[in-house]
């Protein structure tokens, strides 16, 4: 798990773009991403909000070739929104989470 928005951010908050995230094996068409909210490193202690596939990759010959990229951006109003984009192939994704009453609501 890695941590993009820290506690105690400002809202509304941009992030930039994130290139830290790769592909887990070769051949990789697909790949998974999960959102969490909590701090904890552990994912299964984090309220899980949603997961979307970034799909249409490159052909990659071995692990850990490709570069995904994820921003998140928080607006006044507690709508997260999730875009990821994965360099070589130019595939993006996004995902939207808004929050209505502690209900959320996803929208992809």
């Amino acid at each position: 798990m890695h941590t993009l928005i820290r506690r105690n951010t400002t809202i509304p908050t941009p992030t930039q773009f994130y290139s830290v995230f790769t592909n887990a094996y070769a051949y990789q068409t697909t790949a998974s991403i999960r959102i969490f909210e909590g701090e904890h490193n552990l994912t299964k202690y984090n309220v899980f909000l949603g997961e979307f596939s970034l799909s249409g990759l490159t052909s990659n010959y071995a692990a850990q070739i490709l570069e995904i990229s994820i921003r998140m951006d928080i607006d006044v109003n507690g709508t997260l929104r999730v875009d990821t984009e994965e360099a070589h192939s130019g595939v993006k994704a996004s995902f939207t989470v808004t929050s209505n009453d502690q209900q959320y609501t996803i929208i992809i």
